[in-house]
Formats: C-alpha cells, structure tokens, sequence
C-alpha cells in the first residue's frame, strides 16, 4: 500500500508518513468513507498540504485539483453527516468546504442556464 501512495504523491515532493498514507487510502473510496469516522480537520489539513505542495511543483493545473479535492472534501462530508459522526461544526473553519460548495452551485447553475430552466 505505501508504495502506491508514494508513486502518486512523490510526483508533487509529499512523503507520507504511516498515518497520512491511512487517510489517503480511507479517503479513496466511498464505501470506507461511509464506514469510519474521519476527522474533518485532518482531512482539510491533508488536502491543503497537497495543493500547497502542488503549487510549487505545478504538476497538476491549480484550479483543477482544488475543485477536484474540495468536492471530495464535500462528499466526506456528506458521508459523516449521514452517519451522524460529525460530533462539531468543525467542517464550517475549513475554506475547502465552501470552495466545493461554491464549485457545486456553479456547475449545478450552468446546467440549469443550458437547459434553460426556470428557477
């Protein structure tokens, strides 16, 4: 498991150590996700470190990977909550949570302007 995390993180200079390298692999699927509670903070913290750390290295297109990694910051969320595992308001600190949340009302508007619906 390790040497898969440090192939893909490696290539933005990020060394996981054992517990990140934990976060990482619970945080790929959802079905782990839905299963444990995960500390939002930890997750915010982690997702932050990668697009500080890609910034430098210019790896992946900057604006890509914040979207990308705030709606899975969002779907953790979402996941928690529907557990009922979220035992703070923590989440609310995290600027993560309102870039996905703003990057899901912009995709969810642009769809509804295509198709022309009235709102």
């Amino acid at each position: 498991m390790k040497s898969v995390f440090n192939k893909v993180l490696m290539g933005i200079s990020i060394n996981n150590n054992i517990e990140d390298n934990e976060l990482h692999f619970l945080l790929s699927a959802n079905r782990l996700i839905s299963d444990k509670h995960i500390d939002m903070t930890l997750v915010n913290n982690y997702f932050v470190n990668i697009i500080r750390k890609n910034k430098k290295i210019k790896k992946f297109n900057d604006k890509a990977l914040i979207r990308f990694l705030s709606r899975k910051y969002l779907i953790i969320l979402y996941y928690q909550f529907k557990n009922i595992k979220i035992s703070s308001l923590s989440f609310l600190i995290h600027l993560l949570f309102y870039k996905g949340m703003v990057s899901v009302l912009i995709n969810t508007l642009t769809y509804l302007l295509q198709k022309k619906v009235r709102i």
